[in-house]
């Protein structure tokens, strides 16, 4: 009997297991569902409500505004931008582009400041000038030009008599003579004709005197007349000429075609006189108007008249003309 009972025991224990098994997965799956429900709440609680029409039609205005000040913005700072590239534009651009040569290369020293972009003696002599920097004179590849330079900017021109060689210092000289316009240094020039007569007819033009020519020598001296001539229109100095058969014709014909004086012609040997005339008549840039009178070849003091009528747009220098034709055809111009 006892042994029945040991055995009812083990099966109620056996039994009595899986309950308390299932009971603990009941509770874990309860509590479970309980985190789920508490995690619902809170998460409704988080979502935000949804928003009335006007509300987001007030944030929609809202959002244009904030666009619009961002356009703005936007806008303010492309603006700024824009000056900030014009600005470097205005720094890049090379204010010498248009220009060429010697023209060009002054340009940029005076621009850059630089000595480097000259390539002649008056850049140079500028750079100096300018900038007060005598070291540029240095820059100058002949000695005469370096001496000459330093001459120029201190006005002291004892300075050439520094020079090695007499030739060195009459270019020097020379050089002085023609930046500074005082004529008496041409008197140091001794030995390089040359320069001896570019000074003095240098100076005989500046002081519209031709008596400074008297300082030179045959050729020499014509060259000087020739020059005071058609610088001056002053051709009573072409009677001085030495080489007459090389040298007149040039004394008479370049003041006359330089200020269009068809009656300086007459001068030139026959030979040449015709081709003097219609060279003044049609390359003169202007024909004087006093001159017309003194031509005595009837045929050029016509056609002086009627190029004068063109070129004044007078008509009353029609009736000066001799010709019937050359009158009606002088009067047809201002038909």
């Amino acid at each position: 009997m006892h042994k029945d009972k040991m055995i009812e025991r083990v099966k109620y224990n056996v039994g009595k297991k899986p309950v308390i098994i299932g009971g603990i997965l009941l509770i874990t799956i309860l509590f479970l569902v309980g985190l789920l429900i508490i995690g619902y709440i809170f998460s409704k609680e988080l979502t935000p409500k949804p928003v009335l029409l006007n509300n987001t039609k007030n944030i929609t205005n809202n959002t244009t505004n904030i666009s619009q000040i961002s356009e703005n913005e936007t806008v303010h700072v492309l603006n700024e931008t824009n000056i900030t590239v014009n600005e470097t534009n205005a720094t890049v651009v090379n204010p010498c582009e248009n220009l060429t040569g010697e023209e060009y290369n002054e340009c940029m020293m005076l621009n850059k400041k630089n000595v480097s972009y000259c390539n002649s003696f008056d850049c140079i002599l500028k750079y100096v000038d300018v900038f007060n920097d005598t070291n540029g004179c240095n820059a100058l590849p002949l000695i005469a030009e370096s001496l000459a330079c330093n001459a120029i900017i201190n006005n002291q021109a004892d300075i050439c008599s520094k020079a090695e060689f007499q030739r060195t210092a009459d270019q020097c000289y020379w050089l002085y003579v023609n930046h500074t316009g005082d004529v008496y240094y041409c008197n140091e020039i001794k030995v390089s004709d040359s320069y001896k007569t570019k000074c003095y007819s240098f100076a005989a033009v500046l002081k519209k005197d031709y008596r400074y020519c008297n300082n030179l020598v045959s050729g020499d001296k014509d060259e000087c007349y020739i020059k005071y001539s058609t610088a001056t229109g002053d051709i009573s100095v072409c009677d001085k000429i030495f080489l007459k058969n090389v040298n007149t014709y040039s004394c008479y014909y370049e003041p006359a075609l330089k200020f269009g004086r068809m009656s300086y012609c007459k001068y030139i040997d026959a030979q040449q006189r015709d081709w003097c005339y219609n060279n003044v008549l049609h390359l003169s840039e202007k024909l004087d108007t006093t001159d017309c009178d003194d031509v005595p070849a009837y045929s050029w003091r016509e056609e002086c008249f009627m190029k004068l009528a063109e070129q004044e747009n007078d008509k009353s220098y029609c009736d000066k003309l001799s010709s019937e034709n050359n009158i009606k055809e002088c009067y047809n111009k201002f038909q």
